[in-house]
C-alpha cells in the first residue's frame, strides 16, 4: 500500500488495522502522481507479479485464488466486467520482470488518467498479450460513498477541536 503524502495519513490506519501489509511512504508530496506512486509500490514489492489497483476498488476473498492459476508467463491482465459504468482500467496484473523491463509507469503523468493505456501498450510493444479477466471479484467504491467517509472523518476531528 502506498501513501503518497496523504493527509489522512492512510498509511497509519493500514498499519495500525492491516500490520502483515506493506506501507510505503512518499512524504513531501503538493501534487499527487499515480505513476510515481504505483512505481515506488512496484519498487518495494518483491513477488514475481504485481497486481496494480486503484483505492476506490474492494477485492472479494476468492481474486486472488481464482485469478492465481490463469496467469501466464508472456502475458499480462486487466479486469473486464459486464457494467458498461464500471471503470476497471487502472487494474493489471504484469510480471515484475515485464514491469522493469520496460521501465514501469511514465511519471511524467501528473495526477491519473492515461498512465494505464501508456503501460498496456508498452507492454504490447513489448510483445505480451493482453487477457482480460473478470472483474466479477472487484467492487467499486462509489466515489459519493468516499466523500461520505471523509465527510464524516472532517466533522469527527471538528468536533474533538
Amino acid at each position: 500500500m502506498v501513501d503518497y503524502s496523504c493527509p489522512d495519513r492512510s498509511g497509519e490506519w493500514v498499519e495500525e488495522h492491516a500490520p502483515q501489509a506493506q506501507v510505503v511512504r512518499i512524504d513531501g508530496q503538493k501534487y499527487f502522481n499515480l505513476s510515481a506512486a504505483r512505481n515506488a509500490g512496484a519498487h518495494a514489492g518483491k513477488a514475481p507479479w504485481i497486481f496494480f489497483l486503484d483505492v476506490d476498488k474492494q477485492l472479494d476473498e476468492k481474486l486472488i485464488t481464482d485469478i492465481r492459476p490463469r496467469l501466464e508467463s508472456g502475458s499480462f491482465y486487466s479486469f473486464e466486467t459486464a457494467n458498461i459504468h464500471s471503470n476497471l482500467a487502472g487494474s493489471c496484473i504484469c510480471s515484475r520482470l515485464d514491469f522493469e523491463q520496460i521501465g514501469g509507469y511514465d511519471d511524467i503523468f501528473q495526477g491519473w488518467g492515461w498512465e494505464d493505456i501508456d503501460l498496456y501498450l508498452r507492454l504490447k510493444h513489448k510483445g505480451l498479450r493482453h487477457q482480460a479477466l473478470p472483474g466479477d471479484f472487484i467492487a467499486e467504491i462509489e466515489h459519493s460513498e468516499l466523500l461520505e467517509l471523509n465527510t464524516r472523518k472532517l466533522n469527527t476531528r471538528r468536533q474533538a477541536i
